[in-house]
C-alpha cells in the first residue's frame, strides 16, 4: 500500500511553510521532533491539533516524555498520538519503538506502524508506555558498564 499517493516528490525537492498551521493543512502524517521540554511540545502538539486533518497521525520522536503527558495538548483528537523514537545511530539501526498513550487508538499505531515500514524502518512496538523508552534503557545500561569498564582499567 502507498503511503504518498502519486508517489514520493523527486530526490532533492523541498517543500517550506512559514507556518505550522501551513505545514500540517494536508498531512497525512506528521513528525514532531521539538526539543525536549514539555511545554514546547505542548504548544507544537496543541497548533498540529488544531490545523491537520482529523485523520493525520501525529508522532513525535521524544525520547523519554510519555505520550499519555503529550496528549494532555490535544483537545481535539488526542487519539492519533504515537511516540516513534528512532534508536541511535539512525543511519545504522534502522529501529523505531512505537507506543500510544492511554488514549492512543490502535489504528494509530497500525498506521505508524506502516508509515515507518514504508521508509525503511523497522517498527517495534512497545505495549505499555514508560519514561526512558526501551532503547534509551538498553544504550544506558551498555554506557554504563562501558564507562565502569574503562574507570576500572580494563
Amino acid at each position: 500500500k502507498q503511503m504518498v499517493p502519486g508517489g514520493l516528490p523527486k530526490e532533492g525537492k523541498l517543500t517550506f511553510a512559514k507556518t505550522i498551521a501551513e505545514a500540517v493543512a494536508d498531512a497525512d502524517f506528521i513528525q514532531e521532533s521539538v526539543p525536549e521540554r514539555l511545554d514546547l511540545k505542548h504548544r507544537v502538539l496543541a497548533e498540529i491539533d488544531t490545523h491537520a486533518p482529523a485523520n493525520a497521525i501525529v508522532g513525535s520522536s521524544t525520547s523519554g516524555i510519555k505520550p499519555t503527558d503529550m496528549q494532555v495538548a490535544m483537545k481535539k483528537h488526542p487519539e492519533r498520538l504515537v511516540v516513534g523514537h528512532p534508536f541511535n545511530p539512525v543511519y545504522l539501526l534502522p529501529l523505531v519503538e512505537i507506543v500510544g498513550g492511554e488514549q492512543t487508538f490502535p489504528e494509530a499505531i497500525e498506521v505508524a506502524k506502516e508509515m515507518y515500514a514504508s521508509i525503511g524502518m523497522k517498527p517495534v512496538v512497545i505495549r505499555k508506555e514508560i519514561e526512558a523508552f526501551v532503547g534509551d534503557r538498553l544504550l544506558e545500561a551498555a554506557w554504563r558498564e562501558a564507562l565502569w569498564l574503562i574507570k576500572d582499567g580494563i
